[in-house]
């Protein structure tokens, strides 16, 4: 049998497909158990596809929190996983920042790679708005990898 790569595509295709209806499937049973799986099904799947992907672990596993979840929360973990070539993805942080905050250089971030690839890498990142923070790789071969990005909100009345 000799393999084209409109086999092999389709076949890459059937294969993905199928994990997403899995991963799916594990993620509406919420079991803290399935959930690691499933994240962990989904962090492979995004290095195969070549997509930016990004999974976050507290407060909420597997998806950001809506305006109402965030506001009674100061940490966000997120997990942040880059291809090869890929260079930017958001994190959607729903906290509805000032433009006062904003100007304070909130939420205070930190990160550290997980998962690095054979290249040294360095990520930026910007305020974009009141609930978002864009992440910015710098497109090296080799460079793609995992990294945990925290968010804090620190609570002050005069913020």
């Amino acid at each position: 049998m000799q393999f084209t790569k409109t086999k092999l595509f389709t076949a890459l295709l059937a294969v993905l497909g199928l994990a997403a209806i899995v991963t799916g499937a594990v993620l509406v049973h919420n079991h803290p158990i399935s959930s690691l799986m499933a994240a962990k099904l989904l962090a492979s799947l995004a290095v195969l596809a070549g997509t930016a992907s990004v999974i976050q672990t507290f407060p909420i596993a597997g998806t950001f929190p809506t305006s109402a979840q965030a506001v009674s929360c100061n940490t966000q973990i997120n997990r942040c996983i880059f291809a090869d070539g890929d260079t930017t993805l958001t994190l959607t942080h729903n906290w509805g920042l000032t433009a006062a905050q904003l100007a304070q250089f909130l939420p205070i971030i930190s990160y550290y790679a997980q998962n690095s690839g054979v290249s040294a890498n360095t990520l930026s990142f910007a305020l974009t708005d009141s609930n978002t923070v864009t992440v910015t790789r710098a497109a090296t071969t080799g460079g793609g990898g995992t990294f945990v990005v925290s968010l804090y909100r620190p609570y002050s009345a005069t913020l």
